[in-house]
């Protein structure tokens, strides 16, 4: 393995990923002109219900499965068999359940989106063994163009659902069309056919690993999940759409980290999880990259979010840009601080993975609950706060088990955080004089200056990347077996 293999690979990822990013910018702007508030309000409560039934139907195992060195047809059949298994199980259960849901949030047509919704839990896991199967082959460029096309596919039957007037029925078709070509394309590209074989004890040892990983995402969910039935429970669901298009903003960063990190960067690592010297220098490396690159456009996007907002959906969305605003700047630092997560599974602790998404949960329980009956801007404030004093928590558990100090590892956040803030006060400076009502030039202005951020600390530590770059490709290019524990 080496190191520009395994960039190659994180770009070929990448690029799914901001091509979802790009989409759903060039598509959301007709989507929010089609549908209301209450659409993406009645969505985003059905939503939680199809996603938590998903999780518990991939089970984890996915994960698991690229951890052993070769591939068992049996173990992989009877993982695909048990996950198809309980999928239908899931199904079946939000059938039932819709209507009682649609009753306790007293919204008729909830029941309606989360039946039509429910194929895409069955659809979604069934894809889990085969798009397991082509990383497993590293075969990253054939699981990006199923991804690629499968997302086209599914945004252009959203836009054609929406400007026919079928509101959010758009996006329960667009989740349909997606989930159904990435189950067909991955089977067709991975050569992956299960056997009649179902023999659960060999596949305990992967349950056990899955069931770490899945209580540690369900937590993960769960904290989103509440923060949304809060919400639409004391402020009402046309709220709840307004944080629904913030949140869509503010997470698609930690989306896109999270799924390079763990399709491609787990993969080769893992070979490799008893060198502490490698994970140190790749934790270093990472966290100064993604600093460089994500603090600055977060930034920028943050404090220009009323220009940006009003030309990408219309004025109406003013709230949501307020509320990314408030949000953005602390969801950027838990974006880097996130590589912690990557780490953890690196060295089989996903038992801290969970450990960390039940605090981070606590904490925002309390704080959501204690502020929700101020408002939005208050509950959101409250987010903003639980999240701030987890970090310190996730940075202790970086340091410890990644065996480095506090100096060396805030040293690699410096610099980007610097250089956002003189980017963000040269904008508030300049546009208050001088493009007082000119949306498309501010954000021009914000674009321009977030470059120049992301340039001036990529080249002022341009000899240390170097180096980094060097030290990891020799250090990667070592047989994992001849490495010293």
């Amino acid at each position: 393995m080496s190191l520009r293999h395994m960039t190659f690979s994180s770009v070929i990822i990448t690029s799914v990923s901001t091509f979802r990013l790009l989409a759903q910018f060039f598509v959301l702007p007709i989507l929010a002109r089609y549908l209301s508030p209450e659409d993406y309000g009645v969505v985003a409560l059905a939503l939680p219900f199809i996603m938590f039934s998903t999780l518990f139907a991939r089970s984890g195992v996915g994960l698991s499965l690229l951890r052993d060195k070769k591939k068992d047809n049996g173990v992989w059949s009877t993982s695909f068999w048990f996950i198809m298994a309980l999928s239908l199980f899931f199904v079946l259960v939000i059938i039932l359940l819709a209507p009682l849901v649609a009753l306790f949030f007293d919204t008729p047509r909830l029941s309606y989106i989360l039946i039509a919704f429910a194929p895409t839990i069955l659809l979604s896991a069934l894809s889990i063994i085969p798009m397991a199967y082509l990383r497993h082959d590293r075969r990253f460029a054939a699981l990006s163009i199923t991804q690629i096309v499968s997302v086209a596919f599914g945004l252009g039957a959203a836009v054609l659902i929406a400007t026919a007037g079928g509101g959010a029925w758009a996006l329960v078709g667009q989740g349909l069309v997606t989930e159904g070509l990435i189950l067909i394309l991955t089977f067709f590209a991975s050569g992956f056919r299960p056997n009649l074989v179902f023999r659960l004890s060999i596949i305990t040892k992967h349950l056990k690993f899955g069931r770490d990983v899945v209580g540690s995402n369900f937590l993960d969910l769960f904290k989103n999940t509440f923060r949304s039935f809060i919400i639409a429970k004391i402020l009402g669901t046309g709220v709840l759409g307004f944080y629904t298009i913030a949140f869509l903003f503010f997470n698609m960063p930690y989306r896109i980290v999270t799924s390079v990190l763990h399709d491609v960067v787990y993969t080769y690592l893992v070979p490799h999880k008893e060198d502490k010297p490698l994970l140190r220098q790749m934790l270093f490396f990472l966290t100064r990259v993604l600093s460089i690159i994500i603090l600055p456009v977060m930034g920028m996007v943050a404090v220009a979010h009323q220009p940006v907002f009003s030309l990408l959906l219309s004025d109406k969305w003013g709230l949501s840009g307020e509320l990314f605003m408030i949000m953005a700047p602390v969801m950027a630092l838990h974006t880097v601080l996130s590589v912690r997560v990557l780490f953890m599974l690196v060295i089989g602790r996903v038992d801290i993975n969970l450990r960390c998404s039940v605090e981070l949960l606590l904490l925002e329980l309390v704080a959501m609950m204690a502020a929700i009956w101020y408002g939005i801007h208050a509950a959101i404030i409250g987010l903003v706060f639980a999240t701030l004093v987890f970090q310190i928590r996730n940075l202790y558990f970086i340091l410890i088990h990644m065996e480095c100090t506090v100096r060396s590892y805030l040293s690699t956040l410096a610099l980007p955080v610097f250089f956002t803030l003189g980017a963000a006060f040269t904008y508030l400076e300049f546009t208050e004089i001088w493009l007082d009502e000119k949306n498309l030039e501010k954000v021009l202005v914000a674009f321009i200056l977030a470059v120049g951020a992301m340039a001036a600390s990529a080249g002022i530590q341009y000899k240390t990347i170097k180096e980094e770059i060097s030290l990891l490709g020799q250090l990667l290019a070592q047989k994992p077996e001849k490495i010293p524990t």
